[in-house]
C-alpha cells in the first residue's frame, strides 16, 4: 500500500512539473518566438542598410548638377566633384603641414609670399580641396544617416530634421562646387 501511495504521490507531483514545465516552456517558447522574429527584423534591416549603402557607393555619390561645358579654346580650372575626396584633402594637409609651414616658419623662411605666385596657388588649392571634402563628406554622412534612420523608424522627426540638415549640406557643397576653380 505504501508503495502504491507512494507511486501515486510520485505521479501527482510529476503532473504538477509537467503543468509548471508546460505552462513556463510556453512561455519560454514565446519569448524566444519573439526573439527569433526580432533577430530576423534586425538582420533583414541589417541586410537593407548594407545593400543600400553598396548601392550608394557604386551610384558614385554624384551629388550636384554637372557644370556647363565651357566655350572650345578656355581652359577649364574647375575643380571636379569626384576630386574632393578624403584622400586629396588629407595630402593638402600634409602639404600645409610640411611644406608650406617650413615655407613660413623654416631657417629659410619666405619674407615676401608676393614675390612668388606659387606660394598663394598652393595654398590657396590646398584650402579649397579641404574645404570641399569635409562639405562633401557632411552631405555623405546625413545621406547615409537618412537612409539607414529611415529604414528602421520611417516617419519621424528625426528623419524629418535629417532631409533638412542634408538638403542644407547638398545646397552648401554644391554651391562650392559650381564656384571652385583651381589657382593657377
Amino acid at each position: 500500500m505504501k508503495n502504491r501511495h507512494n507511486k501515486r504521490m510520485q505521479s501527482d507531483q510529476n503532473a504538477r512539473y509537467a503543468f509548471i514545465l508546460s505552462a513556463d516552456a510556453k512561455r519560454y517558447v514565446a519569448i524566444l518566438d519573439e526573439g527569433v522574429k526580432l533577430m530576423v527584423r534586425v538582420l533583414a534591416s541589417t541586410i537593407l542598410v548594407f545593400l543600400l549603402a553598396s548601392q550608394h557607393a557604386v551610384a558614385a555619390d554624384v551629388l550636384c548638377p554637372k557644370n556647363a561645358p565651357l566655350q572650345e579654346g578656355v581652359d577649364d580650372l574647375r575643380m571636379q566633384e569626384d576630386e574632393f575626396t578624403a584622400e586629396q584633402a588629407m595630402d593638402a594637409v600634409k602639404f600645409l603641414q610640411t611644406d608650406f609651414s617650413k615655407r613660413i616658419f623654416g631657417t629659410n623662411a619666405v619674407k615676401d609670399f608676393h614675390a612668388w605666385s606659387g606660394h598663394y596657388i598652393s595654398y590657396a588649392n590646398s584650402l579649397k580641396f579641404i574645404e570641399g571634402a569635409l562639405l562633401k563628406q557632411q552631405v555623405l554622412i546625413n545621406r547615409a544617416r537618412l537612409k539607414e534612420l529611415s529604414v528602421l523608424v520611417p516617419e519621424s522627426a528625426e528623419i524629418s530634421q535629417l532631409k533638412v540638415n542634408l538638403e542644407a549640406a547638398t545646397q552648401k557643397f554644391c554651391v562650392l562646387l559650381s564656384t571652385a576653380e583651381y589657382v593657377d
